[in-house]
């Protein structure tokens, strides 16, 4: 592995992540760039450029682009399960007109440490579509039933 490091202590140290199925160093070890403004002046790393050295490292470079391309596939993968896992949990709710409801208070809003986080009640003048209410059009989601209808 290089650098005094050796495979198994990686391992210890840095167990591989769920998400990715990799370890956090290696998605992003041994690689180095050379600046353009390098090149034009000579210097010991450029002088003692090994044409051989620098396949193997270009081949062992593309080789963690795929790892790194496989270990984002499964971050998507894994943020899909999670996705799916918070969407069952979800329940649609569906307001009346003359029900009454508890807004969330903003973050925009100044809160203090003890202030409710909802305002209200609310009473439901207009009912526009599921997702929306009107009495200054909240979405369902930060609103929540009071418990009681007018109706």
């Amino acid at each position: 592995m290089g650098r005094g490091i050796s495979r198994s202590a990686m391992g210890v140290l840095n167990p591989p992540r769920y998400s990715t199925g990799e370890t956090p160093f290696c998605l992003v070890y041994d690689t180095e760039a050379i600046i353009p403004a390098e090149i034009r002046e000579e210097k010991q790393r450029i002088a003692q450029y090994d044409a051989m050295k620098n396949q193997k490292r270009r081949a062992f470079d593309l080789v963690m682009i795929e790892r790194r391309d496989a270990a984002y596939a499964k971050i998507l993968h894994h943020k899909g399960l999670m996705m799916r896992s918070y969407n069952r949990k979800i329940r649609p709710r569906c307001f009346q007109v003359g029900d009454l409801v508890l807004k969330k208070v903003e973050v925009s809003k100044h809160v203090e440490k003890l202030d409710p986080g909802w305002e209200g009640p609310f009473k439901v003048v207009k009912v526009r579509n599921q997702e929306l209410t009107n009495s200054k059009i909240w979405r369902v989601k930060t609103c929540r039933d009071f418990g009681t209808s007018t109706t």
